[in-house]
């Protein structure tokens, strides 16, 4: 293996219940064996994945009845939207991140979770992180959610995010 590779030796999908199995073996650059460690006593509490078309985003944004921007995204959220090209890819990106949460914390937009409540922000090296306020962060405390995974990618037709919600410590 080169020295940028990563395997996984063994994987235990019973693993994902209960706080990482640190019998796996890793193998590859010494940050992932850290981060591994440093993980080692999380416990998964919700995943979330959400798929959103391009197609599909373009008429809602189309809607000249509602403004789709300004209700599903923070202030914060909307300063970061790209003009041109990427605006779609980024706008679908992004909402698809805010459904994946919901779902990792079992509500969905409802049950007195709005969009305003789920933030998604981008860290200085432009990751993406999850920002709770209101009933979503008053339900992740319930969870003992202590931090988030995030991942959001587009292709050529849509964009997809997954999210997972552990414990921390």
């Amino acid at each position: 293996m080169g020295a940028n590779s990563f395997c996984l030796q063994r994987f235990d999908v019973v693993a994902l219940a209960r706080p990482i199995d640190r019998s796996i073996v890793w193998c590859g650059p010494p940050e992932f064996r850290a981060r591994s460690q440093a993980t080692s006593s999380m416990r998964i509490v919700g995943h979330g994945i959400d798929l959103v078309e391009f197609e599909s985003m373009s008429r809602l944004l189309g809607h000249a009845d509602v403004d789709f921007v300004d209700e599903c995204f923070t202030e914060k959220e909307r300063s970061r939207i790209p003009v041109g090209v990427h605006r779609l890819a980024h706008i679908s990106g992004q909402f698809a991140a805010k459904e994946a949460v919901t779902k990792a914390l079992g509500t969905g937009f409802g049950d007195g979770v709005s969009f305003s409540d789920v933030e998604i922000g981008r860290d200085e090296a432009g990751a993406p992180f999850v920002q709770l306020h209101g009933e979503a962060a008053a339900r992740a405390r319930a969870l003992g959610i202590g931090a988030w995974f995030v991942s959001i990618s587009h292709g050529e037709t849509a964009a997809i995010a997954s999210t997972i919600a552990v414990t921390s410590g």
